[in-house]
Order: C-alpha cells, then sequence, then structure tokens
C-alpha cells in the first residue's frame, strides 16, 4: 500500500492544463523553427549574391588595370609621335606631306590614350557602385542573420517552457499508470496466488496439453519434445539434440507463435504463461542480467519493465512508494509532488547486457 494517497481527478486536470501549455509552446517554437529556416535562406542568398558582386568587383578592377596600362603605353607613344612631328616642323626645309602623316599619327595615337582612360574611367565607376551594393547587402545580411539569431533564441527558449510542462506530464502520467497497475495488481494477484506455484499434478495435466496440441496441431515437432517443464512465468519445452533444427519452427520471433497453446494454458491454468521457449532458444535469446536479482531477460524492454515493476537500478520515492525510472523523471515527480526523498540509484541498462548470449 502506497504512504501517500493521489487525487486522480486532479492530476488529470492538471495534465490537461499542462499539455495545453505545451501544446502552445510547440506551436511557437515550430513557428519560430519556420522563420529561423526562412532567415537562414535570405541569409545564404545574400551571401550568394555578395560572391557574385566580389567577382565582378575583380573582374572590373582587372579590367581598370589593363586599360590604365593601354592608357599609359599610349601617352608614351604620343610623346613619341608629337615629338617627331615638332622636330620635322621646326627643321629648315619641312616637308608637308610628312607633317601631315605625323600629325595623323600623333592624333590616333591620342584617341587611343582618350579611349583607355575612358574605359579605365568607366570600369572603376562601376567598381565602386558594386562597392555600394556590398555595402547595402552587407547592412541586409546583418538584418537576415540578427533576425536568424534572434528567431532561434525564441525557437529555443519555447522548447525549453515546452519541455518545463512535459517533464511534470511524464511525471503525473507514471502516477496514474502506478496508481492504475495498483488496483490492477491487487485484484490479479489474489487471483494468481491462490494458485501458485503449481502442483506436481496441475504440471502434469499441463504437459499433457502442450503434447495433445502438438500431437493435434504439429505431429513431426511433438516427436521432438523431451521435457515440458514450468519455471515461473515461462513455460521451457526441450527438444531432442537431434532435432534442434526443428526448434525455430514452434518458438521464437521468426518461427510459428504457438498463440493458440499460449492461450489455452492461460485459460486452462491460472497462471500467466508470459513466454513458450524450447531450451536452446533460451539459452541462445537471454541478453540481459538484472545485477539486484539476477534474472535473465530476452530485450532491453523486458528489462526495462522489470525494472519499473520491481524498482530495480531505478529510484522509488520513499513518501509514495512510485518508481522513478530517470533523473529527468525524479525532477519532475518532485515539481508535482513536492516529495523529494528516494531510495536506490540508478543502473545504466547498457551496462546490464551480458557478455555472451550463450550461458554456462
Amino acid at each position: 500500500m502506497d504512504m501517500y494517497e493521489f487525487d486522480i481527478e486532479e492530476l488529470e486536470k492538471q495534465q490537461n492544463e499542462l499539455e495545453i501549455k505545451a501544446e502552445k509552446h510547440k506551436m511557437r517554437r515550430d513557428d519560430y523553427n519556420s522563420q529561423v529556416l526562412s532567415f537562414r535562406k535570405e541569409r545564404d542568398e545574400i551571401n550568394r549574391r555578395k560572391k557574385i558582386v566580389y567577382v565582378q568587383i575583380e573582374s572590373s578592377r582587372a579590367d581598370r588595370e589593363k586599360y590604365n596600362k593601354l592608357a599609359r603605353d599610349a601617352k608614351k607613344r604620343r610623346k613619341i609621335a608629337t615629338n617627331n612631328y615638332n622636330t620635322e616642323r621646326e627643321s629648315d626645309n619641312p616637308d608637308e606631306q610628312e607633317l601631315k602623316r605625323m600629325r595623323e599619327i600623333s592624333d590616333s595615337v591620342h584617341q587611343e590614350v582618350i579611349e583607355s582612360a575612358d574605359a579605365a574611367q568607366e570600369a572603376h565607376d562601376l567598381m565602386g557602385k558594386l562597392r555600394d551594393d556590398t555595402k547595402r547587402m552587407n547592412v541586409e545580411h546583418q538584418t537576415a542573420h540578427t533576425n536568424f539569431a534572434n528567431a532561434k533564441k525564441k525557437a529555443d527558449e519555447a522548447h525549453q517552457l515546452y519541455l518545463k510542462c512535459m517533464t511534470p506530464i511524464y511525471a503525473i502520467k507514471r502516477i496514474i499508470k502506478h496508481h492504475s497497475i495498483n488496483n490492477e495488481e491487487e485484484l490479479t494477484d489474489q487471483k494468481i496466488d491462490e494458485f501458485e506455484p503449481l502442483t506436481q499434478e496441475q504440471i502434469e495435466k499441463l504437459q499433457d496439453v502442450v503434447l495433445g496440441f502438438y500431437d493435434e496441431k504439429y505431429e513431426r515437432l511433438a516427436e521432438s519434445i523431451t521435457s515440458i517443464c514450468v519455471e515461473g512465468e515461462i513455460v521451457i519445452i526441450e527438444l531432442m539434440a537431434s532435432k534442434r533444427k526443428l526448434k525455430g519452427k514452434f518458438i521464437g520471433k521468426k518461427g510459428i507463435i504457438i498463440k493458440e497453446l499460449k492461450e489455452k494454458l492461460n485459460s486452462e491454468f491460472n497462471i500467466r504463461i508470459v513466454e513458450l521457449l524450447s531450451e536452446g532458444e533460451q539459452q541462445k535469446s537471454e541478453k540481459y542480467n538484472c545485477p539486484i536479482c539476477g534474472q535473465l531477460f530476452l530485450k532491453s524492454k523486458d528489462i526495462n519493465n522489470h525494472m519499473n515493476k520491481t524498482g530495480h537500478g531505478v529510484k522509488r520515492c520513499v513518501d509514495c512508494s512510485i518508481i522513478i525510472p530517470s533523473e529527468r523523471d525524479e525532477e519532475g515527480h518532485t515539481e508535482i509532488t513536492g516529495h523529494a526523498n528516494f531510495s536506490g540509484e540508478y543502473i545504466d541498462i547498457e551496462s546490464m547486457k551480458m557478455n555472451s548470449t550463450k550461458l554456462d
């Protein structure tokens, strides 16, 4: 009997209120996460465009340098052409035809200087415009990044609030489940205690039922059975070694699961038959060992159920006897009930794995 009585209706009311709050926080979180994606996409798009502009700036710089060099070369040639023209003009007997030709060369080179200088200036002006574009995009990028960071921060805050609601919700669910299981087990245990353990006569009858079932349903398999025994809630069927290969046909995850036989045994005998195993399958399948009681289990969920039922490898509330499977559940339980006294210690389920899948 628990040392502490809970108002289940009041707890269900609290759970409902917390679930409403949790859903609101979840919706806010998801909305902010959508904004995070949108702002990140916007920021990355701006970065992509900036890279293109930087390439254009470098291209314009190269053009400016190229045209500046052409202008410098043209100026040198223009100076030579002008000197030649002046020398001929100032001679004692200048040749008018030669002066005209020299003048045309000088004018042509001068035009090259103008065109190259204009092209260099145009490239320089384009660089200035592109730099202005990058400044504008830097501002846009910073705005998008700030919006991204703010949305992410708000999404994280909303998620923390969501978790803050979910922690007591899990604690309440555990209390309600514990209360429900206790009520069911009080009735079930009374019924089972009257008939456990099975008498020798009942065991012999159970053996006859199993053999009769296989004679009727799977005759070849019945021939391979050498013994049938009951260990707690498990019926173990031993096979002849020469026919061990047949075990997978009537037991095991990939074999024929004899649901009909299990139901038949559960109905004819007041014992909870939880599994039907051949001896070989039992040795092959047991993978977890409870360090408290030494009981062996096939799967992680089986030992989890065992821990949550017995309190082995987990903590138990001293005030209300509820089993607390993790530190987060411990925090939630304290928040809901105010109970802060716990017995036992947490044992990692991974440490319960057996090194070998076969028992000595």
